[in-house]
């Protein structure tokens, strides 16, 4: 079933996945099929991408669509290394049918790859970023705002798509003032100066801006000037040159606008910043390597030459769950796929695939975490 933006909110979404990549000149991911529905925006870089259909490059400010099920074959650039988010979901949609409750798998009428324009694109950093965030925190009340952010951004997407005609006149000017805003947000600019920029009124230029837009010139200022500020925190600079390099006129401004949009303070996001990156790459570590029977908090710890009891503690104390509790967790994942789509199998190739190692082990595990054996869970899709 394919859904439209206002089917949206009625989905029943899960997200699996979500992380910040950067990677490295020799990454690479192998023709694999896609376990759940998989979307990417690419912020920095290039790289080659392929469905199973069609082989295309992909750079700064594209949006790319992997539905359930459909092939994917990704590739860096050697010399210009892919920065990107990266989400994997599921979607269903509920209903009912002579009394009884069903669920459909949900299907999205989503472009292989759409290039978002540079008006738009930090409206989708700033939702996947969220996302990134929400799903690393790990807390109960995260899974109710990770659905909200998700829908977010597929409605922004479905948006995006429609295209709605407007005054070719108007858009260009809007571009204008936008194109100004990109290059200037860190000197103090005002509605007066942008609306002249524009060649408009100031209360014109601000109706039609926010109709083109969504937003009005000022908060799309702001939001620009926060995302450049994050950005730079990340990247270790200190709270009061971020506030100027980002274009605040002082430091308690920026704090208050700041923690009125993010919900804490530019210190504290930078704390959390440090730690968070680490984890993303705990994260990344476990979903690459979760089928090497080897794999515990004792060989993370190891290759990321950190004490294994203290890396897990901090890994807990973050996500909210335990490291081996994430490693089991995505192994269970890859299991139920299996379960699910080969009939075949046996438990015991399942275990030795997922990375549980015996049969024993996989059983044991997957009861404690679902509730029931990986037989009766493969015997309810029959």
């Amino acid at each position: 079933m394919k859904f439209k933006k206002n089917c949206f909110r009625d989905l029943c979404i899960y997200t699996t996945f979500a992380h910040n990549r950067i990677t490295d000149n020799n990454w690479i991911i192998d023709e694999v099929k896609s376990a759940y529905h998989n979307l990417i925006f690419v912020y920095e870089g290039k790289g080659e991408f392929f469905n199973g259909k069609e082989k295309i490059v992909v750079g700064e400010g594209d949006l790319v669509y992997f539905p359930i099920g459909e092939v994917k074959k990704m590739t860096t650039d050697k010399n210009n290394p892919l920065k990107m988010y990266t989400v994997n979901f599921a979607a269903a949609y509920p209903y009912i049918e002579n009394d009884e409750l069903k669920i459909k798998e949900a299907q999205f009428d989503f472009p292989f790859v759409k290039k978002i324009t540079e008006v738009k694109r930090y409206m989708f950093v700033s939702l996947f970023e969220r996302l990134c965030r929400q799903f690393l925190s790990g807390e109960d009340m995260q899974k109710f705002k990770l659905k909200e952010t998700m829908i977010e951004i597929l409605e922004l997407i479905e948006l995006y798509n429609e295209n709605r005609t407007v005054d070719y006149s108007n858009r260009i000017k809007v571009n204008k003032a936008v194109k100004y805003i990109l290059e200037h947000f860190e000197e103090k600019l005002t509605l007066d100066e942008l609306a002249s920029e524009a060649g408009m009124s100031s209360s014109h230029f601000s109706a039609v801006f926010r109709e083109l837009i969504g937003e009005s010139p000022i908060d799309y200022l702001l939001n620009v000037r926060i995302t450049k500020a994050k950005q730079l925190l990340c990247d270790g600079v200190s709270v009061t040159k971020v506030s100027e390099l980002a274009g605040f006129s002082d430091i308690y401004y920026f704090s208050s606008v700041f923690k009125k949009k993010e919900g804490e303070s530019p210190a504290e996001f930078k704390r959390r910043s440090s730690c968070i990156e680490v984890i993303e790459r705990i994260k990344e570590y476990i979903n690459e390597n979760y089928k090497d029977i080897n794999l515990s908090i004792s060989s993370v710890g190891e290759f990321f030459g950190v004490d294994a009891k203290q890396l897990s503690k901090q890994y807990s104390n973050i996500t909210g769950e335990k490291m081996i509790d994430a490693i089991n967790k995505r192994r269970i994942e890859q299991a139920k796929v299996f379960l699910k789509e080969d009939s075949v199998l046996s438990v015991e190739s399942i275990a030795e695939r997922s990375g549980f190692g015996t049969s024993r082990n996989f059983i044991r595990v997957f009861k404690k975490h679902e509730g029931i054996t990986p037989g009766q869970f493969r015997n309810s899709f029959e």
